[in-house]
């Protein structure tokens, strides 16, 4: 009878090891995991500034067009220089963040 309740220890002692050796392997997955998702969240910022840069420029393109197109007075030009600055100057504070 001793014999019975040595080999269900043994047993369990085994899959208490087994146990401690699958959970420092997801450990080390899950270590692994957050590391690749840093390194996604850091590209993921950069290509958006990205973006914001090429819209911003795009959006200059658009209004140095206009302007030079003919708009319609000073005041006209100087609204259109006005927005162009302070978009650069938002551009400008994204990129010193």
């Amino acid at each position: 009878m001793f014999k019975l309740y040595q080999d269900e220890i043994q047993r369990l002692i085994s899959n208490i090891e087994d146990l401690k050796l699958a959970l420092s392997q997801n450990k080390l997955e899950l270590e692994k995991q957050t590391d690749r998702n840093n390194q996604l969240e850091t590209i993921v910022k950069e290509k958006e500034l990205i973006i914001d840069d090429i819209e911003l420029k795009y959006r200059t393109l658009l209004n140095a067009k206009e302007i030079t197109a003919g708009l319609e007075g000073k005041n006209n030009a100087k609204i259109k220089i006005n927005t162009l600055v302070r978009e650069i100057d938002k551009c400008i504070a994204l990129l010193n963040d």
